[in-house]
């Protein structure tokens, strides 16, 4: 588990490992015994299509494999059954994608913006567009108002979220677009 040797706490049975990846992908632990279900669990929040009705070695491949990560016969898995340091392998490589997405400006697909989101349970994404306008003028100490025409947000709502949060951006006109993407990129 090469980068993470250092600061990655390995789980010490297979039992723990599956929680670990419970709790990773944000998936209800149905308390079967085994690691099938965690694995199918951190597949499905990778976004990771596997083949559901394959052994759990070939199941841990398929995602060691979407996870760029070695998966070996002999260390990883034996015979059908993934050992425990296959599982540690997966969970290790799961939470570094995880850190990566965490450090990234964008993300690749709707999965891996779920798995990064899943990973925050303290943030809840707003419902509707009015709720996350709603959230921005809270947070900025401005009155609420209703969408514009169309749903549109009024261009005030950015430069007020600057003015409080990021005020070394004030000074400069800029569209929404360009207010948007740099707060995107303050924050």
């Amino acid at each position: 588990m090469p980068g993470l040797a250092g600061s990655f706490n390995a789980a010490q049975s297979i039992a723990e490992a599956s929680a670990r990846i419970f709790a990773l992908t944000s998936s209800r632990d149905v308390g079967t015994r085994g690691p099938r279900r965690s694995l199918l669990a951190l597949a499905d929040s990778l976004g990771i299509e596997v083949d559901s009705n394959a052994v759990n070695a070939i199941v841990g491949w398929q995602i060691a494999e979407a996870l760029n990560t070695d998966w070996r016969e002999g260390r990883d898995y034996v015979d059908y059954q993934v050992t425990l340091y296959g599982m540690n392998t997966l969970l290790w490589a799961a939470s570094a994608n995880l850190a990566m997405l965490a450090a990234a400006r964008t993300v690749s697909s709707n999965a891996a913006l779920e798995q990064a989101l899943r990973a925050m349970p303290w943030f809840l994404p707003a419902r509707s567009k009015q709720e996350a306008v709603d959230r921005l003028c809270d947070l900025s100490g401005v009155d609420r108002y209703e969408l514009g025409p169309g749903g549109k947000e009024y261009i005030s709502t950015f430069p007020a979220v600057a003015a409080r949060f990021a005020p070394h951006l004030m000074g400069t006109r800029r569209t929404k677009h360009q207010w948007a993407e740099a707060l995107a990129d303050e924050f």
